[in-house]
């Protein structure tokens, strides 16, 4: 392994545990909802109506929302570090995006972030389907990836939160069906001894961010976000994120451009 693959792996760790210590301290000087942190979004979203944090208290000027699950969004940028042109083009691209659109997200809830963030969630599958099936053929995979991410842009655009439930079932149902397809492909294609251990990660992060969101205790004020399985669940995805694409950038001799 060359000096540049030890620079990414040092990169995206730091990263990692930069992000992480971040979180518990932005928590600590802002506050479990930003009571002490005057940070004011108004300039970013005019005119559009904002939501409170867990405890209910941020208005127009949240601070950071949640400061802890806002700051920790960001651990989805450790990817970045492993980007090719080739492969894996998606995942870091895609985690890049997730972690700013999800820490607009939780740092100001209004339409503009939420269509963000919802777009970014559900792009992340998609992106790591299209960095496997890039092993073999990397024009394919851009395609696919272009048609998905297309997909999930005009479902979010075209459907209102909280309305007829369209994006809940979109979202709950896409991205095991894209996971499924992606589990299925290294299986078939003997690749999970490369990918395995990623797609633990990412399987069981992503669990346990479905659970987050299923267990009401965790939506009511708190007195720290380190208890919610969400904040857990931004770090064991990031993991996986990373390990996949370290994997991934390590090309087969197979790899052509189709």
């Amino acid at each position: 392994m060359g000096w540049r693959d030890w620079w990414r792996d040092a990169a995206a760790a730091s990263i990692l545990v930069i992000v992480l210590v971040a979180s518990f301290v932005a928590e600590l000087l802002c506050g479990n909802d930003s009571e002490k942190c005057p940070i004011d979004w108004a300039g970013w979203y005019p005119g559009e109506t904002y939501s409170p944090g867990h405890c209910g208290r941020a208005a127009h000027d949240a601070g950071l929302g949640d400061p802890a699950l806002s700051v920790s969004s960001l651990l989805f940028v450790a990817p970045l570090v492993y980007f090719d042109k080739v492969v894996p083009f998606a995942t870091p691209l895609i985690g890049l995006f997730l972690g700013i659109a999800s820490f607009l997200f939780r740092a100001a809830y209004t339409e503009t972030s939420h269509t963000l963030d919802y777009i970014g969630v559900t792009s992340l599958a998609p992106a790591i389907l299209s960095d496997v099936l890039a092993q073999r053929s990397p024009r394919a995979a851009k395609a696919i990836f272009a048609a998905l991410l297309t997909s999930n842009i005009l479902v979010r655009t075209l459907n209102e939160p909280g309305g007829s439930g369209v994006l809940g079932t979109y979202m709950y149902s896409f991205i095991p069906v894209v996971t499924a397809l992606t589990l299925g492909y290294i299986w078939q294609n003997d690749m999970v001894g490369r990918f395995g251990g990623g797609a633990i990660f990412l399987v069981g992060g992503s669990v346990t961010l479905i659970a987050a969101n299923a267990s009401p205790q965790y939506w009511g004020c708190i007195d720290t976000q380190a208890a919610e399985p969400h904040f857990w669940g931004h770090l064991i995805v990031a993991i996986g994120t990373v390990l996949f694409c370290r994997a991934a950038q390590a090309k087969n001799e197979y790899i052509e451009i189709k």
